[in-house]
């Protein structure tokens, strides 16, 4: 919640998963995500000049704004769930870990330990 007793914005990471169209402002920001995006098809893209027709238009469009939310689902089903963002952090340290000679992180082992814990198996860090 935000103070005043509103109720914080969804991030974008979270927009994915309201089961709705998806409207993104346009912004030079970049998840990591955002190479699975299509335009018109996982999200419409809008700003100040084009908001209220882009709603309208949506509002008049109901084949257009369920398959909206269908493939915003689906994005957040195949990139977004919390298996995909371990997959995709594995990628990275493992790219960043061979590009600098370094194990900044031991994913698999990271991952056994934790699962570890979990059984309730000592596990030393």
């Amino acid at each position: 919640a935000q103070a005043g007793g509103g109720a914080a914005p969804p991030s974008r990471g979270e927009v994915w998963l309201y089961g709705a169209g998806v409207l993104l402002w346009r912004s030079e920001v970049q998840e990591w995500y955002y190479p699975a995006l299509r335009e018109g098809e996982t999200h419409v893209t809008i700003d100040a000049r084009t908001v209220q027709k882009t709603v309208a238009d949506l509002r008049k469009d109901d084949k257009l704004a369920r398959r909206l939310a269908l493939n915003a689902q689906d994005l957040a089903d195949n990139h977004l769930c919390p298996t995909c963002i371990v997959d995709h952090w594995t990628y990275v340290l493992t790219k960043y870990n061979a590009r600098f000679g370094i194990r900044f992180l031991d994913i698999p082992a990271t991952l056994d330990m934790l699962d570890a814990r979990d059984r309730g198996e000592p596990v030393h860090f």
